[in-house]
């Protein structure tokens, strides 16, 4: 069974670099993004 993590994000249009910052941290502890909501 595929374990799930829901994360806030800031919006990619106001901080791309700390968002992007917090999805390479998850991926290096084996995290993978699988979607991306937008307005969600």
């Amino acid at each position: 069974m595929k374990q799930k993590k829901y994360m806030m994000s800031d919006g990619l249009a106001f901080s791309e670099e700390k968002d992007m910052k917090k999805l390479s941290d998850m991926a290096s502890k084996g995290w993978v993004l699988d979607s991306f909501a937008v307005m969600g």
